[in-house]
């Protein structure tokens, strides 16, 4: 379960949260109560379809968010293109950094996995013998191993209150994520009173040289970022 100051923050930013701890195929996760009730009805319906759906993420916390997004700007992650080729921002400007991570990985603080409310998924029966998880569009691709992973959430997981942030959603102009569903009428509970102001007191202990623009250029975009448009 989240701990310390920002995980206080994180509960006054996203108010109304109430995450509990679940076991999903022998993994240990944390999740929005109610999240995980529809997530649960969902994963039988696959299963009677012969389907069997897993987490690989959850929520996910403002302190680990940062440490992914660090890395990523100071190298040491790779950073996708739109192609999900691998791209140097060695030589970018900082903006420009911000913009390359953000096209597929989420601002500290801004991530739906914040909410609780938000999953990512895949079959592992699908998943061929020796092949690692990448989270990769292309992996949903027709005649790809998770195609029929992605056929059936498409059409199937709005009848249990999903969608798809970042698939097939206009307002959204970053990277396809397939694998990732919302909770919708949870998360837009949770983020109906969102704060930029409170947001801005999760940096408040961050001193890397990259927040000032981080934090800048967050205020121009977190509605599109969190899909709240």
């Amino acid at each position: 379960m989240p701990e310390g100051k920002n995980a206080v923050i994180e509960d006054v930013l996203f108010c109304g949260r109430r995450l509990v701890p679940f076991v999903d195929d022998g993994n240990e996760f944390v999740a929005d109560a109610k999240s995980i009730v529809a997530l649960r009805d969902m994963q039988q319906a696959a299963a009677d379809c012969g389907l069997k759906i897993a987490v690989c993420s959850a929520y996910r916390s403002f302190e680990r968010q940062f440490e992914i997004f660090k890395d990523k700007f100071e190298g040491r992650r790779p950073v996708l293109a739109p192609d999900e080729s691998v791209i140097d921002i060695s030589a970018l400007s900082c903006v420009e950094k911000i913009k390359a991570i953000t096209f597929f990985s989420a601002i500290p603080g801004l991530s739906r996995h914040h909410l609780g409310t938000d999953f990512d998924l895949y079959a592992p029966e699908l998943l061929p013998a020796g092949q690692r998880l990448q989270l990769t569009y292309h992996e949903y691709d027709k005649g790809a191993y998770f195609y029929p992973l992605g056929q059936f959430l498409q059409t199937r997981a709005h009848a249990f209150g999903f969608f798809h942030p970042f698939w097939h959603n206009k307002g959204w102009q970053g990277g396809a994520e397939p694998w990732h569903l919302s909770y919708r009428i949870r998360a837009q509970e949770l983020l109906s009173d969102f704060s930029f102001e409170v947001f801005c007191s999760l940096y408040q202990d961050k001193h890397e040289d990259f927040v000032p623009e981080l934090i800048s250029f967050s205020r121009k975009n977190y509605r599109k970022l969190l899909c709240m448009c």
